[in-house]
């Protein structure tokens, strides 16, 4: 199946990966806890519509977010 494959570096805390439509609606979210050094996670988006989509990966301190194309 499609999956998004979000990479980021983890520093020993809780971090949540949501998946964003444009509108700002949540359509999926991965939750880790206690990840230190690269994490890659694998999220599926089969049953997404095509589009964009927006990826945010956040922290208690950080909050990093990007564009994907669900094709």
């Amino acid at each position: 199946g499609f999956v998004v494959n979000v990479s980021f570096d983890a520093a020993g805390t809780e971090y949540t990966v949501v998946i964003m439509d444009l509108q700002g609606r949540a359509v999926t979210s991965e939750y880790r806890n206690d990840s230190k050094g690269t994490q890659v996670i694998s999220i599926p988006v089969a049953d997404l519509a095509k589009g964009s989509y927006l990826v945010t990966v956040s922290s208690a301190t950080s909050k990093v977010t990007k564009n994907v194309m669900v094709k």
